[in-house]
């Protein structure tokens, strides 16, 4: 029994859930029900800017006749597609959260595919010229 024999008690302890303390399966359930109800408020207010990107990208209001936010007020293609990947990225990391705590025992090296996506989609975003 070395120093490394409770890594994923130190990475769940990390993230807010201490294995060794911990209730019973109320408390992770309950970490999971708010991430799982995160991910879906986030998806659906993708959803919402998906749908006023697409309508103000055919029909652009005239200027400052729009009551929106700025925020969904999409001016490009472009900017709606990096806005989507911005998104993209929170929505693996909430699912990496997810994975972590389900699996907080149990953990493989296929858990690193979301980081490796998390890393490989802000890389792009870092490099790709979306103000064209």
């Amino acid at each position: 029994a070395g120093q490394f024999d409770h890594g994923p008690h130190v990475l769940a302890k990390l993230i807010g859930l201490d294995v060794k303390e911990a209730a019973g399966p109320w408390t992770i359930g309950a970490k999971l029900a708010i991430l799982k109800a995160v991910d879906s408020f986030l998806f659906a207010t993708v959803l919402l800017y998906l749908a006023f990107g697409t309508y103000f990208l055919g029909f652009p209001p005239a200027r400052g006749k729009s009551d929106l936010p700025d925020w969904l007020e999409v001016k490009s293609v472009a900017q709606m597609k990096k806005t989507l990947l911005e998104v993209i990225v929170v929505l693996l990391a909430i699912l990496f959260l997810q994975a972590l705590i389900e699996q907080s025992g149990d953990l493989t090296w296929l858990l690193l595919i979301y980081p490796a996506a998390i890393i490989a989609i802000a890389i792009s975003l870092k490099l790709i010229p979306f103000d064209h």
